[in-house]
C-alpha cells in the first residue's frame, strides 16, 4: 500500500493478537509492486512477529477518509547471510534460512494486513535457541542488530531460528478461487 506523505491519522482501534511469527510482503520502499505481482519465495519475503493488530482511519491529501487494517511487525533478520563452509551446505542451498530477532532494540514496521502471507513455522536453532557465545566477534558479519550469549549464560542472546520450510504453506500452494 503506497501511503502519501500528507496522510493524517484520524483514529485508531487496537485489536489483541497472539504474537505469531509470519511471513509478509516487504513494505514500501522495499517493494513497490502490486500485491498480485508479488512472487512469494523464501528470499523475497520478509519475516517477523506480529506485536499489534490495529485499524486506523487516515485522511489522504485530497481530504478523503480511508480505513486501514494494519499490523505492527517486529522484523526478523538473516543470520550470517551468504556464509557457507565447504563441508556444510549453506541454509540457502538446502532451501531454508536462519533468522534472528534483533535485541535489545527491535526493528518494527507497520504493514497492511493484506501483506501478511501466512504463519511462519520456526524451529529454535542450537542448544538454547539463541545466538551462541562462540559467535562473539562476528557481530558485523552475522548479526549486526543482535547480541550473542553472555559468557557463562547460555540462552541470554538474541533468539535464533531455522525456518521449517517443510511446514510452510505458500499462497501459491492454494490458488484463490474465482467467485
Amino acid at each position: 500500500m503506497h501511503v502519501s506523505v500528507g496522510i493524517v491519522l484520524v483514529s485508531a482501534c487496537l485489536i489483541p493478537c497472539s504474537q505469531d511469527f509470519v511471513f509478509f510482503i516487504p513494505p514500501p520502499p522495499h517493494y513497490r509492486g502490486s500485491l498480485a505481482a508479488f512472487n512469494p519465495a523464501i528470499n523475497q519475503c520478509w519475516y517477523g512477529r506480529v506485536n499489534l493488530i490495529f485499524k486506523m482511519r487516515i485522511r489522504t491529501d485530497d481530504g478523503r477518509t480511508k480505513e486501514c487494517q494494519c499490523a505492527l511487525i517486529e522484523t526478523l533478520f538473516d543470520y550470517c547471510p551468504g556464509r557457507a563452509k565447504t563441508w556444510w551446505p549453506s541454509t540457502a542451498q538446502i532451501g531454508t534460512k536462519r533468522l534472528y530477532l534483533p535485541s535489545p532494540d527491535p526493528v518494527v514496521y507497520v504493514v497492511p494486513l493484506s501483506h501478511i502471507l501466512g504463519k511462519l513455522p520456526l524451529i529454535p536453532a542450537g542448544d538454547h535457541g539463541t545466538i551462541p557465545r562462540r559467535m562473539h566477534g562476528r557481530k558485523d558479519a552475522c548479526y549486526k542488530l543482535g547480541v550473542c550469549d553472555r559468557q557463562g549464560e547460555p540462552g541470554s542472546g538474541s533468539p535464533l531460528f531455522y525456518i521449517n520450510t517443510w511446514a510452510m504453506v505458500w499462497p501459491h500452494d492454494y490458488p484463490a478461487v474465482a467467485t
